[in-house]
């Protein structure tokens, strides 16, 4: 874990992967490496508690970059349909949904926001309006990696399913910072 990988990762993160690194480079047999899906098992049952949802709703992976991935790809769209994005998603966010677009005849539309917001529909407001009829997807980042404004992401995900969208929300800036309960949402 660290901040997005722009930061080191604590130094008790640190130490434990070097640990692990060191105990599989000593002995990669299949014994040994069984402890590790013990480890990742544990680790799912963790997340999970923290923040609210059952353990087959959690899915380890490399990195959020990853998971952008694996869930733009995995969203049914159609060429024509659209894809509304904040301006201040993590460019591995954004860029996913450009290079679908460029591949597959997708329409993205990006969403700015105040800078410095008066209220919740400050930052609700311009996604509602920039929602349409061909509208499919909203992906957002909770937390701006660029600005530190945090969306008001129970509000817009509200309005947004309101008008049967799928939701997508890049959390990597938010968990471990803030206590983020998914049910919640």
């Amino acid at each position: 874990m660290n901040a997005a990988n722009l930061c080191p990762s604590p130094s008790a993160v640190a130490e434990r992967v070097a640990e692990l690194t060191a105990d599989i480079d000593l002995d990669c047999s299949f014994q040994n490496r069984a402890k590790f899906a013990q480890l990742l098992e544990e680790s799912r049952a963790k997340v999970a508690k923290q923040m609210g949802v059952t353990l087959d709703e959690i899915a380890l992976v490399r990195n959020t970059s990853e998971s952008n991935n694996i869930i733009n790809n995995g969203v049914p769209l159609a060429a024509g349909d659209e894809v509304v994005l904040w301006e201040q998603n993590h460019p591995t966010n954004n860029v996913a949904w450009e290079v679908r677009a460029r591949r597959f005849g997708i329409t993205v539309k990006k969403v700015s926001t105040p800078a410095a917001p008066k209220s919740i529909d400050d930052l609700v407001e311009p996604f509602a309006q920039a929602i349409g009829p061909k509208t499919k997807v909203l992906s957002i980042t909770h937390a701006s990696n660029l600005t530190g404004v945090r969306l008001p992401a129970k509000e817009i995900i509200t309005m947004a399913k309101g008008r049967g969208l799928y939701v997508h929300v890049d959390g990597a800036q938010s968990w471990g910072a803030l206590n983020v309960n998914l049910r919640e949402l």
